[in-house]
């Protein structure tokens, strides 16, 4: 690693299915270098950086009130008393971060150890290192969305899950997951219409569109 720069390795795993992308961190911005899908043929340095996203299926979601906490120690400690209590698990056996809110509301995201300890096996079988840094899958989405400013409103549909985040210029104000899928809204809009959501996007029916 030089002292101004560091490579970023990172994976997003569906399933059996990898993608990776690899850049170099440089006096406060990323340059993608390389990226496509995985095939376990790249070189690991000690000093990398190695990312992976977090399926929705481990994480819990919370909206927890923190009244007036500044000091980023004590805002940790009122948070694993309040996710333990919410949850009723011990704060040894999770893990938890949150994004910095911009009111009372913060939004916090909870793995538990027994989950994460499997995950992170199964990743490894994989040829994927012990990551450094380990991120909620939907929070990708926010990194395409942040140039955007202002309040702004976005429903994000993907094969796996759905969600809606709300975000006040580069800040999540607030975030709500559910599990409707692309599949389903697929399903549901081809037995309403007899077409699939693909094939509007190529139809001549401005009406169906």
């Amino acid at each position: 690693m030089s002292i101004i720069g560091r490579k970023i390795i990172s994976f997003d795993v569906k399933n059996n299915h990898i993608n990776y992308g690899i850049g170099n961190y440089l006096f406060g911005r990323v340059r993608v270098k390389k990226f496509g899908e995985y095939k376990s043929n790249i070189k690991f340095e000690i000093d990398d950086l190695i990312v992976v996203n977090l399926p929705w299926d481990l994480i819990l979601h919370l909206s927890i009130e923190t009244p007036g906490i500044v000091n980023e120690k004590q805002l940790r400690e009122y948070l694993s008393i309040e996710i333990s209590q919410n949850l009723g698990i011990d704060s040894s056996e999770l893990y938890f971060d949150y994004v910095k809110p911009i009111s009372d509301k913060i939004n916090v995201f909870v793995v538990k150890e027994a989950d994460l300890k499997v995950y992170l096996e199964k990743i490894k079988s994989q040829g994927i290192p012990e990551p450094d840094v380990a991120y909620p899958d939907i929070l990708k989405e926010v990194l395409v969305l942040q140039k955007y400013v202002g309040l702004n409103l976005y429903f994000i549909v993907t094969n796996d899950y759905s969600g809606t985040l709300i975000l006040m210029d580069k800040n999540l104000r607030h975030m709500r997951f559910s599990y409707l899928t692309l599949e389903y809204l697929n399903k549901v809009v081809t037995d309403e219409f007899g077409i699939n959501i693909y094939e509007t996007e190529k139809s001549d029916d401005i009406n169906l569109k």
